[in-house]
């Protein structure tokens, strides 16, 4: 009996001991609460977020070791990687888990995404779908971690994702407030996200607002109020049906590096020297546009040639005669040497060094390089032909030029492609069929022109037929030169506002904004009738040479 109550007696303070131990014990320590586990349940966990990285580096590994510059082609080759993806990966619609906790219960989960490739450095928008409802993107980082109470969760990325690593991150908590994250364990699981039917956006220009491919056009260092730059607009698309916000980035010359630009939602971009280093040099440039999702899909690169020039203008005077070259001098038909011989004369005359481009209806259209060397083209044609119209002239006014037009046949023509009233102050042309035009009546104190009627049709009787008229109601910036000189006196040719053969313009100018200084713009002029007709004494060049001097004066080549 002796022996029962002894032994009760160390049953008893044994439990007085335990009991007393546990009330001491810190409440929170891993002793009396061990935290919750975690894992996947429906999708293989992943322990290595950068298998990408191995797997690169096993396909560029040989018997002689590892490859670098295998390994940077793979990661830059976009189609091997968006490939690789849809072989390895796919997207799942549903995420389960399940937190299991030994000495207590799970109550929540906690779960982020983040990319494993910037290391937290850009937000993705990940849509989380409820019953089927999709609630707003939610943003997610480093630091943002959403609290789920379900072991289950329906993840839809907004589109392929096909260059960046997205992981799913999920902990557990249990009803003491521990992490699976605390303690020795460190419990974590994760996914690799990723779209199994990759649609990548496809970039490309558009053609209404890019320069087609190959196109030569002038350059400036900064636009001006006639010179916008060169404009490309770009423009992305994909064959899922959804609208993303896309984004793009270009570079010009890429050659050794590609120097790609910041992204940018600005789809229409233009260029100058100023903000485009490869224009420093004339000559074929490429620019390369790529665009991505909002998922950061980059898709196929785009590309588009220029060749730029620069307009130098410091070689004075350009003749550029569209005259035909298989004329055989016969009279109203001349011959292109004998209209070259007649221009030679009145710049030579006048004390003008020129330059000779034949550009007849037969010969190639003119190109900026054709111009840029010079500062003003003087364009005429002297026969019956009609000329190719030349639409590169109005781009030479815009960066600065002179010019100086000869002929009926090129005004129409140039009617067809340019505003007459923006670059010559015309309003409109009136085409006088009609053998009346014995000359040019001269206003401020030019000379006057008469008609030289060897050089014309004999049935047209010393009379020139196809004159135009230009019609003009604003003569601010505008000079009349000549009217129109009727043989019959004619009141629909000498009309009483004068009816303009011959004239000086110069685009309106504005101050600059910044400096106040007078921005000065192209000038042109214009004689809506053949000169070569014009009686021209063969020594002294008159009276065309005096007329040819004003008119170089006016642009400042004298």
């Amino acid at each position: 009996m002796k022996q029962y109550k002894i032994f009760g007696t160390i049953l008893l303070f044994g439990f007085l001991v335990v009991l007393y131990s546990c009330r001491k014990l810190p409440y929170g320590t891993p002793n009396d609460n061990l935290p919750p586990t975690i894992e996947l349940t429906n999708i293989a966990e992943i322990s290595d977020p950068s298998f990408l990285d191995s797997l690169i580096t096993q396909l560029c590994t040989d018997s002689s070791g590892v490859d670098p510059s295998c390994i940077d082609s793979l990661y830059n080759d976009a189609f091997f990687l968006d490939s690789l993806y849809n072989i390895f990966f796919s997207q799942p619609r549903l995420i389960q888990w399940k937190g299991t906790d030994i000495d207590g219960d799970v109550v929540g989960f906690w779960y982020t995404f983040n990319d494993t490739t910037h290391n937290f450095a850009e937000k993705y928008r990940i849509t989380i779908i409820d019953d089927d409802t999709i609630k707003e993107p939610v943003e997610v980082s480093e630091t943002l971690w959403n609290w789920e109470e379900d072991q289950s969760l329906a993840v839809k990325l907004p589109a392929s994702d096909t260059l960046e690593t997205v992981v799913f991150y999920v902990i557990s908590e249990d009803d003491q407030g521990v992490l699976s994250l605390q303690g020795k364990t460190k419990r974590l699981a994760s996914v690799v996200l990723f779209r199994k039917n990759n649609e990548v956006p496809v970039v490309s220009f558009d053609s209404t607002g890019s320069p087609d491919d190959g196109e030569m056009l002038f350059v400036l260092e900064d636009t001006t109020l006639t010179w916008k730059g060169i404009p490309f607009k770009f423009i992305a698309t994909e064959t899922e049906e959804q609208t993303v916000p896309y984004e793009f980035s270009y570079v010009w010359d890429p050659d050794p590096t590609w120097n790609w630009s910041e992204w940018s939602e600005e789809d229409e971009v233009v260029f100058t020297e100023n903000n485009t280093p490869a224009f420093a040099q004339d000559g074929l440039h490429t620019l390369y546009v790529r665009s991505r999702d909002d998922a950061l899909a980059i898709g196929w690169n785009a590309s588009r040639s220029i060749f730029t020039v620069t307009p130098m203008m410091n070689q004075g005077v350009l003749v550029v005669d569209a005259t035909k070259n298989d004329n055989r001098g016969f009279p109203g038909l001349p011959d292109d040497e004998e209209v070259d011989e007649f221009y030679r004369l009145i710049l030579e005359k006048a004390g003008i060094s020129s330059d000779t481009l034949d550009r007849s209806d037969e010969s190639p259209l003119l190109t900026p390089q054709d111009l840029a060397p010079y500062s003003t083209i003087i364009y005429h044609t002297d026969d019956r032909s009609i000329p190719v119209a030349q639409e590169v002239l109005a781009d030479y006014l815009d960066v600065g030029g002179n010019l100086w037009i000869g002929g009926n046949k090129i005004f129409s023509q140039m009617n067809a492609v340019i505003s007459l009233e923006t670059y010559f102050g015309i309003d409109t042309l009136d085409l006088q069929a009609a053998a009346d035009f014995i000359g040019a009546k001269p206003m401020s104190g030019f000379p006057r022109l008469d008609i030289d009627t060897s050089k014309i049709f004999p049935t047209d009787e010393g009379k020139l037929v196809n004159v135009e008229i230009a019609i003009v109601t604003n003569f601010i910036n505008f000079e009349r030169l000549y009217l129109f000189d009727s043989a019959t006196d004619d009141p629909r040719f000498e009309c009483s506002s004068g009816c303009i053969v011959g004239f000086l313009f110069q685009r309106p100018s504005t101050a600059d904004p910044v400096t106040g200084d007078v921005l000065t713009y192209s000038k042109t002029a214009g004689f809506t009738f053949p000169l070569y007709p014009i009686k021209l004494d063969s020594l002294t060049g008159e009276p065309l040479a005096t007329v040819a001097r004003e008119i170089l004066k006016f642009f400042g080549e004298l």
